[in-house]
């Protein structure tokens, strides 16, 4: 027996699946603007900076980004089809870099212009905010930190142990 929420589901994924199609002379295809993604098995918009059929072309000349609807206010040279008008690093958001401030700081580097270090693993550090709180510590700079804190718990929990067993 389907339930109103089952047969709701389905309508809504068809609608979601099948919203993009255009028909054509060939049968149905993305519409314009849209392109045809194998993973998720359905038409998902252009990346930034491309549009038309198949999202086969490149932003033109001023404009640049999602549905190429913003406009560079600079040269031909400076604009890029995806990320603007070239910035200065010191222009560039915290935990960004680059020409366009088109990319992430690298590891280990963090913060405004990528001055800061992380000293915590790879995928612990934060292009903008440094170290992330791990679900065992918080932000630890080192492993002698970790290793002292490990053992001041442990002594800790071996007095309180003593503690009970002489009090018997």
């Amino acid at each position: 027996m389907f339930r109103v929420s089952n047969i709701l589901f389905v309508i809504l994924h068809a609608i979601d699946t099948y919203s993009q199609l255009c028909e054509g002379p060939g049968g149905w295809k993305c519409c314009s603007g849209f392109f045809w993604n194998i993973t998720h098995n359905k038409c998902i918009p252009c990346s930034d900076g491309f549009y038309g059929n198949s999202c086969s072309q490149q932003c033109l000349f001023p404009t640049y980004g999602a549905g190429c609807l913003s406009e560079c206010n600079c040269s031909y040279d400076s604009c890029h089809f995806v990320f603007g008008c070239k910035r200065s690093v010191t222009d560039c958001a915290i935990g960004k870099t680059g020409s366009y401030c088109e990319l992430f700081c690298l590891y280990p580097s963090y913060g405004k212009e990528c001055q800061l270090e992380c000293h915590c693993k790879k995928d612990l550090c934060d292009p903008a905010n440094g170290c992330k709180k791990s679900t065992i510590f918080t932000t630890i700079a080192s492993k002698k930190e970790a290793s002292q804190m490990l053992r001041s718990r442990y002594n800790t929990n071996q007095v309180m142990m003593n503690s009970k067993i002489s009090s018997y």
